[in-house]
């Protein structure tokens, strides 16, 4: 008789907590952040809900869930723009109206769906002219932009990204002022399109030790060894880069 009550207190848990998972599934839904006014949702994840929209498509078949009761894709992606957005820990972002969920649930959506957008869009959206009819592109770019530059493919900078302090190490990803980062260094076009990204340094490193060790230094010097001149890569400050005679 004991071993039968003590089965059916455990049945009965197990019900009370699929019972919850399936409530809070439906709380979930009940608030829909897609459906708040343009103003509102950009304030929030700081893109429009047309992309938004775009981007649920695009990762739908690699974010699908069976489980019943498992996140839907709009609010795995939900969950992490927001996150995106606020540079936030993941707990407030846990806590938004709408999307609230446990801290362990918000940090897997920010990884399967961070996952998800580099495996579908980071070698297809962000490239950098390689050829010689894609750096004559960018070079029309520059030089029709608002304010032209001739000769320029890119412009590059180094931005410090917040994190959270790593156990090893700690002390290299403070930066100057004061709080862990990395310093990620990012080319871009004149529409703001990013060409390259490179985020393998913490933020002790200097902007020039990154440009030493970047991909794209070595890019442009083997196009000036086989003779291509007056190219640019340009920057702010010391951060300006000539390959031209």
């Amino acid at each position: 008789m004991e071993y039968l009550a003590y089965d059916l207190l455990h049945l009965e848990r197990r019900v009370r907590i699929m019972e919850r998972r399936l409530e809070r599934r439906a709380l979930r839904d009940v608030m829909e952040p897609l459906e708040l006014p343009d103003d509102e949702f950009i304030n929030l994840y700081r893109i429009s809900p047309d992309m938004a929209t775009d981007l649920i498509q695009a990762l739908r078949p690699h974010l699908a869930r069976q489980r019943p009761y498992g996140l839907s894709v709009e609010k795995q992606v939900l969950i992490a723009l927001r996150f995106y957005a606020t540079g936030s820990y993941q707990n407030p972002v846990g806590n938004q109206e709408g999307l609230t969920m446990s801290q362990p649930s918000v940090s897997r959506c920010v990884h399967a769906v961070t996952d998800s957008i580099n495996n579908v869009f980071l070698r297809r959206k962000i490239r950098f002219p390689l050829t010689a009819e894609e750096r004559n592109a960018a070079r029309l770019k520059f030089a029709n932009a608002m304010q032209p530059f001739y000769g320029a493919i890119g412009a590059v900078d180094c931005t410090h990204v917040s994190i959270r302090g790593p156990s090893d190490h700690e002390e290299a990803y403070v930066n100057r002022y004061g709080y862990h980062s990395l310093n990620v260094q990012v080319v871009c076009n004149p529409d703001y399109k990013i060409l390259n990204i490179n985020a393998r340094f913490p933020s002790a490193r200097h902007d020039a030790y990154i440009w030493s060790n970047s991909p794209v230094r070595s890019c442009m010097e083997r196009n000036f060894e086989r003779g291509e001149r007056q190219t640019w890569l340009i920057g702010k400050y010391m951060f300006f880069f000539k390959f031209c005679e």
